[in-house]
């Protein structure tokens, strides 16, 4: 059985799963009454409706939403210990990856990767009623709102701050690109904190949404999956590194009318097809740079220095005429600054 074959097997099953109605079920009772390993934790009850990726709770109605799959469960969780369904009618378009439940509207936020932003009202929650959907330029991963917008961390598009204030006609109003892939966002006052994948942690003003600014970033020792912030600290969850908490030093800080620069590269051609890599450079100051290109197993391939430019915009090409076509990742350091890009290079 091909590769193929296989994953449209698994895709069919789980499709099965996520049609089917289910009983609850106490697992630990089909285990013959055997308990897992706890300490000061305690098991209450379950709803076993397959796999899922994104969980959000209303403490005033006692419902919780499940995704799974191309769809969502409502449930009732006022009797912990035998949660029942209540509805399974909002069915999406694609995968759903993220849920943000907003309590002031009876709204539900669905971060449906490749089939972009979904908003459902669930004001009556054995009927909910879609609102309308915004289809963003990548994958969406994860949403959050604050006041009139959605933030949305929509993969290898970075950012994307969505106006909600008409829910049946979403209207994007700006952006920040990140330069990994944005997997999860969190909004804490003027700030949005983006886990970037394998770029680290990003903090982003958002005091002006159609204009979003880079403020601060930490290289993080792994590839950051999630993030919840609590005042001035993040808590950051990392695939290779754990747990990782990070404090905002910007917080509590009287803001300064000086301007603070980051230097920043971006790709002027992605794909690549000739035998250079081109770059644009704003920065306002003169520094050196040093570029490590590495492929997909990590291993560094190729090496370049940038010195000596005055404060500017440069375009700058990097030779690439002896690698083979693939995709590679660019890390550029500079004194106080690191950045990430993804460079895909075809021959």
């Amino acid at each position: 059985m091909s590769r193929f074959s296989v994953v449209m097997v698994m895709f069919c099953f789980f499709t099965l799963l996520s049609a089917m109605d289910y009983e609850p079920i106490n697992h630990y009772e089909k285990a013959g009454g055997t308990k897992g390993d706890s300490l000061n934790v305690r098991f209450v009850g379950n709803w076993p409706f397959g796999p899922s990726w994104a969980v959000a709770y209303d403490s005033a109605r006692s419902l919780v939403f499940c995704a799974s799959g191309g769809g969502v469960y409502i449930l009732d969780v006022s009797d912990p210990s035998s949660p029942f369904r209540i509805s399974t009618r909002i069915r999406t378009r694609g995968s759903v990856w993220g849920l943000f439940y907003d309590y002031s509207s009876e709204r539900l936020y669905i971060a449906d990767y490749n089939a972009g932003l979904e908003i459902w009202d669930v004001s009556v929650p054995d009927l909910p009623i879609k609102l309308g959907h915004y289809d963003t330029p990548d994958d969406t991963r994860d949403v959050v709102v604050s006041g009139s917008y959605a933030y949305v961390a929509d993969g290898g598009a970075g950012l994307r701050v969505i106006d909600i204030t008409n829910p049946s006609n979403p209207v994007e109003v700006g952006y920040y690109d990140t330069p990994g892939l944005a997997e999860d966002v969190v909004v804490s006052g003027s700030y949005a904190y983006v886990a970037d994948w394998y770029s680290g942690l990003h903090v982003i003003d958002i005091t002006n949404p159609s204009n979003p600014v880079e403020v601060g970033y930490y290289d993080t020792p792994g590839w950051p999956e999630d993030v919840v912030v609590s005042g001035s600290y993040a808590y950051v969850t990392n695939r290779f590194s754990g747990l990782q908490i990070y404090e905002n030093l910007l917080i509590g800080v009287e803001e300064s009318q000086d301007v603070v620069s980051i230097p920043r590269f971006r790709l002027l051609q992605n794909p690549v097809t000739g035998d250079y890599i081109e770059l644009g450079l704003s920065h306002k100051q003169e520094g050196r740079y040093d570029i490590g290109l590495y492929n997909l197993l990590g291993q560094k391939v190729k090496t370049f220095s940038i010195s000596g430019l005055s404060a500017g915009e440069y375009k700058i090409r990097l030779q690439t005429k002896t690698l083979s076509g693939g995709v590679y990742f660019m890390r550029i350091k500079g004194k106080k600054t690191e950045q990430f890009i993804k460079v895909t290079i075809i021959k």
